[in-house]
């Protein structure tokens, strides 16, 4: 027998905005329509819904084309039958989205951002999904099922399951058939029950049977389903949508800063990697901690893996290999008394200083036992046969130096004649492997001056020096044997070694002249008080050069400085008022992914998952010629996903960064002097913090990321020595631990994957929160205020989302420009972010006009006082129906992330509603204190607002807060 249709008319279920928990009802297309703007409506779900082919129909008016709407949400997405009907910010193209097929979302361009009511509908088979606008086919793809297990939990209209907040739609009519409608023009009249219906929301009246029926046990709504959830586009996306290979077509110039690897061979995790010859089709990889080169190849290929843009694996220095040393073999101490052991030089006796570029030589400069040494690599050929050289100066060695050039197959043969020591042996192979020391004179092999030597250890080929001064040419090799003699050959040639004082000027650009994009100012709509104008991005350049923006500072003269996660440097100028004639030259190349950057007395400081690299412009031709290294002290392991991130200074000149992954310095915030002679830990704690800030006095902030042992997106304010609750890859925490407690949790909704933290300084972006923090959510690409508490010492805080700006890219980091005063912010793709570019550079631009938002909250144990920007309307302020409030808690474990549980019965997963008995409007007419009895302290507070200002304009917001503690009540109306 077939069920019965279900006629679905909940008037009187779950919304807990209003204090009878009604649905706010409107007049809609046919009769009344929810307003979901106030919240939407949730009720079990039926197998039904998920069994295709199946016909979703609905009317709907958006209201707001940059939020866009969920009309219609079947289950969390973790569910196997999980689907969803939205409008899609921005665009407001119609999209139905389903993680259980392939590909996961279909959308069609269509009218519906007008304004008006709409008729809209998913048609759903196995193989295909048809959307249908106003009786029109929009859309219609063929898609694949990729079936999961099904997870019931409910059917949500005008929100979804895992989150319930509200949507600037309404929405009227909504049908569920069973089987294939045929929808070729707009119903004329409601929509009505039929032997295809499996339920209708009409919204036109109650009635107390199809409820009871509809709500088993009454339970009208259930909240807090497991995290993570999804609910953008990019949430349903695997690691096979992220993978991108444009990075190998770029011109990364003569060097490249990276842990790479090395077929089947140790290597060292700070890399560097020197390009050689004309095209570039040799190299030599350069350990930065033992300073000196531990391999040589020809032809080479430096090979990027495409995963998440290149951002996320090693690359691989790919070819023939020439020569290869092991890093801890290469300066070592002469054996001692005979000892057969030669230790190697530790991080006191031998230091990287940095690198200077002359066109597109580059010259390395080290300390070493107390004196210089200045190296360069060069590709030499003789007909087919290619060599590299490594070209040595060496002044003031303090004590005698052993240098391992290469490891070859014993026995090694040492021969010479005419000046020319030629170290060689042959492989399993057949191959030969060749050392061949050209020149070298110094205070080398005992006292006086005279000819360096070869000596041979085993297989290692070793220059052994005195204390002193000297030079050398080497040539290493690896080939047939009958090649032998043409490497000889070339060796006797005697490669001229390069003139260093001309190496230590700077060269020619290497860019070439400014790229002028230009930009463009975002539209005024007479109302804003805020505007997005966009810097134009240069992307089609003539380097391939990919812009995914990670981080930006400016000079005193409002020029900016900009790093891009692929290892450039830009300085961008001409930010004017009208951005015509922005300009980009590209400064600096081959960082290891740069995520942070700070203007110091008028120089860049770059940091890299390396060091903190000082960029200077010696012959001011807008390219950078020295790369100094400010300071190399930071410890890695070269893994994957354990990056170095933002850099931000104190007043004192101090520098901060953050490091994520293990060893002494993973998981923690480290601070380098302002010299750049030391390097500490502050903090510790964290997952993958990308979020920093130091605030006017000193003060600094992290923001983490959800995932194990960081139950949701948190701001923290940092103490020296606090622990803020990661433990790595720990399945239980020590008994007795607990982290320090955040300044605020931000949900995943408002915030998924945080950025960085900035204080508004500028007098001329506006009175709105002036001296008051900002926070960037990088996963929605979206700007929060930060309004902070604090009762008897202890600090907490709410965040609350500025309205309508919305970034082109995962927002990083933000600055106010010392020209303008307005802020500027920059970001950059990557995994699980609503970016719409690679990277993007854009102004919030404030016109004076005045700002609707909160201001200030304080907490108090019978209420919430709550402080507005401006004048608010008494009458929708005294209205307690005009508020929503929810309370939850998160656990702190090793689990990814955290379900959302129940103050009131902790182990029961889901939120508590806050009664709010009364709205008490302030005096002053700009704020309102909200009755709460028994306010208590909680992880997450969630508070939703439908006022009005003054002038009756909509003032409508979502406040989430952290309660740590209250004030005393306020038994009468507050001042």
């Amino acid at each position: 027998m077939r069920p019965s249709p279900l006629v679905l008319l909940p008037l009187l279920l779950a919304l807990p905005c209003l204090a009878d928990d009604a649905p706010r009802l409107v007049d809609g297309r046919f009769g009344q329509a929810l307003d979901a703007r106030a919240g939407g409506y949730i009720a079990p779900t039926d197998d039904r819904f998920g069994t295709r082919p199946v016909s979703i129909e609905l009317w709907a008016r958006l209201l707001d084309r940059d939020a866009g709407a969920v009309l219609l949400s079947n289950e969390a997405p973790a569910s196997g039958t999980h689907w969803e009907l939205v409008i899609l910010p921005g665009s407001a193209a119609l999209a139905f989205r389903a993680p259980g097929m392939t590909p996961p979302v279909v959308s069609a361009e269509g009218p519906i951002g007008d304004g008006r009511w709409h008729h809209l509908a998913a048609l759903v088979e196995p193989d295909r999904v048809r959307l249908v606008v106003d009786g029109q086919t929009r859309a219609d793809l063929p898609v694949a099922p990729r079936p999961f297990p099904s997870q019931r939990s409910g059917l949500a209209v005008g929100t979804r399951i895992e989150d319930r907040s509200p949507n600037a739609a309404m929405i009227d009519d909504v049908r569920i058939s069973s089987g294939l409608r045929d929808v070729i023009a707009p119903p004329e009249s409601a929509l009505v029950v039929d032997d295809r219906t499996i339920a209708l929301w009409s919204f036109d009246e109650s009635e107390a049977d199809y409820l009871a029926r509809w709500t088993p046990g009454g339970e009208t709504n259930q909240r807090g389903l497991p995290y993570p959830h999804r609910y953008a586009d990019y949430e349903f996306m695997t690691d096979d949508d992220w993978i991108d290979g444009r990075w190998q077509q770029t011109d990364v110039g003569p060097f490249a800063s990276h842990s790479t690897l090395l077929p089947n061979r140790q290597v060292g995790p700070k890399g560097l990697t020197l390009f050689l010859g004309p095209e570039r089709s040799s190299a030599a990889l350069f350990d930065l901690e033992r300073c000196s080169v531990v391999a040589a190849l020809s032809p080479s290929s430096w090979r990027r893996d495409p995963m998440r843009f290149g951002l996320l694996r090693k690359p691989t220095l790919e070819g023939r290999l020439l020569s290869y040393v092991a890093p801890a073999k290469t300066w070592r101490h002469p054996p001692a008394d005979g000892s057969a052991d030669a230790l190697p030089l530790d991080r006191t006796e031998v230091d990287y200083r940095g690198l200077r570029l002359h066109g597109d030589r580059v010259l390395l400069c080290y300390d070493l036992l107390g004196g210089v040494v200045e190296e360069t690599c060069a590709e030499e050929r003789a007909e087919e046969l290619v060599a590299v050289a490594r070209h040595l100066r060496i002044e003031g060695l303090d004590a005698p130096a052993w240098l391992t050039l290469a490891e070859l197959s014993e026995p090694v043969s040492i021969a010479v004649e005419d000046g020319l020591v030629l170290a060689s042996s042959s492989g399993d192979d057949g191959a030969v492997q060749a050392v061949a020391l050209v020149s070298g004179t110094g205070t080398g092999n005992g006292a006086g001056s005279g000819p360096l030597l070869l000596e041979a250890r085993g297989g290692d080929v070793i220059l052994p020096l005195s204390a002193g001064d000297c030079s050398a040419t080497v040539l290493l090799w690896s080939g047939p044997a009958d090649q032998l003699s043409s490497f000889e050959a070339l060796a006797r040639s005697r490669p001229a070694p390069p003139e260093f004082d001309t190496l230590r000027l700077p060269g020619p650009r290497r860019w070439g002249q400014p790229i002028v994009p230009g930009g463009t100012l975002g539209d005024d709509d007479g109302r804003s008080p805020f505007i997005i104008d966009t810097i134009a991005v240069p992307t089609d350049n003539p380097f391939r050069a990919l812009l995914f923006i990670s981080a930006l500072d400016f000079f005193p003269d409002g020029s900016a400085a900009v790093a891009t996660a692929h290892g450039d440097v830009w300085i961008v100028r001409g930010l004017d008022g009208d951005l015509r004639h922005a300009s980009w030259q590209r400064f600096a190349t081959g960082l290891y992914q740069p995520l942070g950057l700070k203007v110091v007395e008028g120089k860049v400081i770059v940091l890299g998952r390396d060091q903190l690299t000082r960029l200077h412009d010696d012959n001011g031709d807008g390219e950078a010629d020295f790369y100094e290294s400010f300071n190399n002290d930071l410890i890695i392991q070269g893994v994957d996903h354990a990056f170095a991130m933002r850099l931000e200074t104190d007043p004192d000149g101090n520098f901060y960064f953050l490091k994520s992954g293990a060893g002494p310095h993973g998981s923690a915030l480290l601070r380098v002097s302002p010299d750049g002679s030391r390097l500490d830990v502050v903090a510790r704690g964290f997952r993958h913090p990308y979020g920093l800030g130091v605030g006017p006095q000193g003060q600094i902030t992290v923001a983490d990321n959800e995932g194990n042992w960081v139950p949701s997106s948190k701001i923290d304010l940092i103490r020296s020595g606090g622990f803020y609750g990661f433990l790595g890859s720990a399945a239980e925490a020590p008994d007795g631990l607990r982290p320090d407690p955040p300044l605020c949790f931000i949900p995943k909704v408002a915030d998924n994957s945080s950025g960085g933290q900035v204080w508004v300084t500028s007098n001329r972006w506006g009175d709105y929160h002036r001296g008051g923090m900002l926070h960037l959510s990088w996963g929605r690409c979206t700007l929060h205020a930060v309004l902070q508490d604090e009762v008897d010492g202890v600090p907490q805080a709410a965040t609350v989302r500025f309205p309508g700006l919305t970034f082109r890219s995962g927002s990083a980091e933000a600055a106010f420009s010392p020209a303008d005063g307005q802020l500027y912010v920059v970001g950059l793709n990557g995994w699980q972010t609503g970016a719409v570019a690679d990277g993007s550079f854009q102004r919030v631009r404030a016109t004076g006009r005045s700002v609707a938002m909160p201001s200030a909250f304080q907490a108090f144990e019978d209420g919430l006082k709550l402080t507005f920007s401006v004048p608010i309307d008494p009458q929708t302020a005294a209205d307690p129906r005009r508020y929503r409030a929810e309370r939850w808690n998160y656990r702190w474990s090793g689990t990814y992330g955290s379900f959302h549980y129940s103050p009131s019965d902790p182990s029961r997963i889901g939120h508590d509603p806050v009664p709010i008995t009364a709205a008490e409007p302030l005096p002053d007419g700009r704020g309102v204190f909200l009755r709460v009895p028994d306010l208590a302290p909680v992880d997450q507070l969630w508070l939703a607002t439908d006022l009005l200002d003054a002038d009756g304009s909509p003032l409508r917001f979502d406040l989430y807060a952290t309660l740590h503690a209250l004030r005393p009540p306020i038994s009468e109306s507050p001042d």
